[in-house]
């Protein structure tokens, strides 16, 4: 009966989403043509011989036409098509384009994180009680003892204090998809709090043994499916299987809630055996950013559970040593890398007041040492290139650090090894030391290692790892995946997807990077021309010369046109309203910053009807404005709110829905 159910369930799931896919494409027509699909389906980035191969197996009938119960009868079994395609391995070039993309998006999350930062700020400012991080219904914490339990609960029960055993139990009831009461949960939150809050910022750990092991787990982001994965090689929690995970438990996977509170009650009761790293998603900033602000609204509504969470992040120790006790070959864990200061060592991270802060992300404010620190120490990277030195961090937040920190630092703290996670790795690991790895340049006996244990990470192809330590030498390393790859044509065209898009909002950049070079106006620039323009312009470290033939042919003559291939990418119209040619730059550089726009929007609705007058638009664009001076001091493209405000009220009403807002914005690029 139960697998009945679940396939009920699942069968009434793809009925549902084929028939919001029709209504997105048909726009309420009745019926769906050739010429029509190719129009609307383009966009989503498949080719014209995908978009006629998928018609063609839903006209069942043969009629040129498919209408709505051939669109629904045939949906699912394309459905299985796509997902049962014979497995490719993933060229190196589209995990590069994949990667790159991913750490694109990163990078304008964070800018999104701090942006959040800056309307908090501006909200203390006016007197407004409004929390970014903190959404309606959930500013009010209750005593987990106070809590009500739903009257037809049917998940797990679980004591005050926590009982021996219930963390395994906990993760075996959210593995069979039972949900856990928010009472239950905030009394986990709470006990660990207490727990996290008695631990200095750095904590020791004994070195370890093969009685005694302890594995270093990387990123998990939410995925319940690896964290069990890990836990069935090793061991849950105990004397004789110890733990350190090394930061980010949450955003982007679908579990977050249900990673963070097993590993939270593992803590509780193991507390020895059992140790966690903050990383720079436990950062109610970042939450608001990357969906785990979002998870627990839907999960814990009204419960104050993410303010809850939010004092969780600022409880817990921000690295650890182990093997203190053996001298220099001990071992440094931290989630991201180092921090600028090298004279910075063991007492001064130990000084930090990290409880204070449930958030590193800054205003634009001058940003105090403490803070930094914190920063550099979950945020930081090892230099791309393997150079020597310290930079500012493409992130945005922290540094870049070369071969010859990590021999400084390390020899500071006597230790041999570094420990960070913070990145996705292909192979789900890398090790860089002497002749080996990209900072080949470390003097012998020093290593680092970059460890990440999300599998499949966002919808990426990647192995997740672990590391195993039964002494100070070598590690096990454990290799594994517990979600289906996607197939290579699917990554290919999510990706040609992100750079369509990408390309759209960064139209105007382009085109006055392109008229730059064109003195003579010809709308035409060579072919290195092009692929430098664009390595430029979207910082984007792909291989341009190898994609243009694809992009953007040469012409007979052996240039390329600039004009014909932004031409593919411009936006034209918002919504169903057709944009003058006069305001097409002005509405390409509001494309490229109107997730901000939005965030501004849900603050400044102060009536809180889903609407914005002109008044809170105008006020929503000059806290942009400040942002977009402040990240780019030279930019020209700060928006007219008066203009924009004009355009975007459609149906002339004096006010804008956000949800049409949101609409106007779909990727509207065409040719494409």
């Amino acid at each position: 009966m139960k697998a009945l159910r679940h396939q009920r369930k699942k069968e009434n799931h793809a009925s549902n989403e084929a028939e919001s896919v029709f209504n997105s494409i048909a726009e309420g027509a009745g019926c769906l043509n050739l010429s029509k699909m190719q129009s609307r389906l383009s966009d989503f980035g498949l080719s014209d011989d995908e978009i006629e191969d998928l018609f063609f197996l839903l006209d069942t009938d043969g009629s040129g036409d498919i209408d709505r119960q051939e669109f629904l009868d045939g949906y699912q079994s394309y459905v299985d098509r796509v997902n049962n395609e014979p497995e490719v391995v993933l060229e190196k070039g589209e995990w590069r384009i994949w990667n790159e993309l991913d750490l694109q998006d990163e990078l304008e999350r964070h800018q999104m994180s701090c942006f959040y930062a800056r309307l908090q700020g501006q909200a203390d400012e006016d007197g407004s009680q409004l929390s970014i991080a903190t959404r309606e219904g959930e500013g009010k914490v209750s005593m987990s003892e106070d809590m009500a339990v739903p009257r037809d609960y049917a998940g797990l029960t679980l004591a005050n204090p926590l009982e021996r055993g219930s963390a395994s139990d906990l993760l075996t009831s959210f593995v069979e998809g039972l949900p856990l009461a928010a009472k239950f949960a905030a009394s986990v939150v709470d006990q660990a709090i207490a727990v996290f809050s008695a631990q200095p910022n750095l904590v020791e750990l004994a070195a370890p043994t093969k009685e005694y092991p302890l594995t270093v787990v990387g990123d998990l982001h939410g995925s319940l499916s690896d964290l069990r994965a890990i836990f069935d090689k090793y061991g849950t929690p105990g004397p004789t299987s110890r733990y350190l995970f090394n930061g980010d438990f949450v955003d982007r996977g679908d579990h977050s809630c249900e990673v963070l509170l097993v590993l939270c009650a593992f803590k509780v009761l193991h507390p020895e055996h059992m140790h966690l790293n903050r990383g720079n998603h436990e950062d109610i900033m970042v939450n608001e950013a990357y969906g785990f602000t979002q998870e627990v609204e839907k999960k814990y509504k009204g419960s104050g559970m993410m303010d809850r969470f939010g004092s969780l992040f600022a409880s817990i120790p921000l690295c650890a040593i182990i093997g203190k006790e053996l001298g220099e070959k001990a071992i440094f864990v931290v989630h991201g890398g180092l921090m600028k200061d090298q004279k910075a060592g063991i007492d001064a991270i130990q000084k930090i007041p990290r409880k204070k802060y449930k958030t590193v992300c800054t205003d634009g404010r001058r940003t105090p040492k403490e803070l930094l620190m914190m920063q550099e120490l979950m945020w930081s990277d090892p230099t791309e290139d393997g150079r020597d030195g310290i930079y500012p961090s493409f992130r945005g937040t922290g540094i870049e650090f070369g071969p010859d920190a990590v021999t400084t630092f390390l020899r500071l703290v006597k230790c041999s090894t570094l420990i960070r996670s913070h990145e996705a790795i292909e192979v789900g690991i890398e090790l860089s030391t002497h002749g080996c790895g990209p900072l080949d340049r470390l003097p012998k006996q020093i290593r680092l290692y970059t460890v990440f244990s999300a599998s499949n990470y966002s919808d990426g192809c990647n192995l997740a790892a672990v590391l195993h330590w039964t002494s100070l030498k070598d590690p096990e390393i454990y290799q594994f995946e517990t979600k289906k790859a996607p197939s290579h044509s699917k990554v290919a065209r999510r990706n040609r997807v992100k750079i369509s898009e990408l390309l759209c909002r960064r139209h105007h950049r382009l085109l006055r990077a392109f008229e730059a070079l064109d003195e003579a106006k010809t709308g035409k620039v060579n072919p290195v021309q092009w692929a430098d323009v664009m390595q430029n312009t979207l910082r984007l470290k792909l291989d341009w010369a190898a994609m243009q033939s694809q992009l953007a042919p040469e012409g007979p003559d052996g240039s390329v046109s600039y004009v014909d291939f932004l031409a593919k990418y411009s936006m034209q119209q918002l919504g169903k309203k057709q944009v003058p040619n006069e305001l097409r730059a002005t509405v390409s550089a509001l494309y490229e910053h109107y997730p901000l726009l939005k965030a501004a929007f849900n603050v400044w609705d102060t009536n809180h009807d889903g609407k914005v007058d002109k008044k809170e638009f105008t006020k929503g664009v000059s806290v942009l404005n400040d942002h977009i001076k402040e990240q780019d001091p030279e930019s020209v493209e700060l928006l007219d709110s008066e203009v924009l405000f004009n355009l975007l009220d459609i149906d002339g009403g004096g006010s804008i829905e956000l949800d049409e807002f949101c609409e106007c914005f779909r990727l509207l690029a065409t040719g494409h």
